[in-house]
């Protein structure tokens, strides 16, 4: 579970939100775009990929639910304040009580909520797996 807490630290910035939730498959995703603002242009990456890497995408695959809760829309400059993964979380819960017969339990054990608190609002994302940069 690391890679989250790699990525969505405290004071960095979400530039975008993009969700994808009519995959065939059923494996719905959420993409994020984040400012790695700590990044400086250094002769390793050259200034012609530094635009790639100071605009990181991290993508949620297997999304089976998620909450935005944000104060303006999904685009827009929102800071990081803090981030949290949980499986005693009550938006967990309640997906799991309603979702506990119709969910494989290899899957169901599998979920946990991803908790990211900003200067906007809250995400709440229920996933099987972590984040993927």
């Amino acid at each position: 579970m690391g890679l989250f807490f790699d990525y969505f630290y405290h004071d960095v910035m979400i530039k975008s939100i993009l969700y994808n939730l009519n995959e065939v498959d059923g494996k719905n995703s959420i993409s994020f775009v984040l400012d790695n603002s700590e990044l400086d242009i250094d002769e390793n990456i050259g200034p012609e990929n530094y635009r790639c890497f100071k605009e990181l995408k991290c993508v949620f695959e297997n999304v089976h639910q998620s909450s935005v809760n944000l104060y303006q829309n999904i685009r827009g400059n929102y800071f990081i304040s803090s981030s949290e993964i949980s499986d005693t979380d009550p938006f967990l819960i309640e997906y799991k009580s309603g979702m506990e017969k119709f969910l494989p339990i290899d899957i169901f054990n599998k979920l946990k909520c991803y908790s990211i608190y900003t200067t906007g609002g809250i995400i709440k994302i229920i996933s099987e797996n972590d984040v993927v940069v």
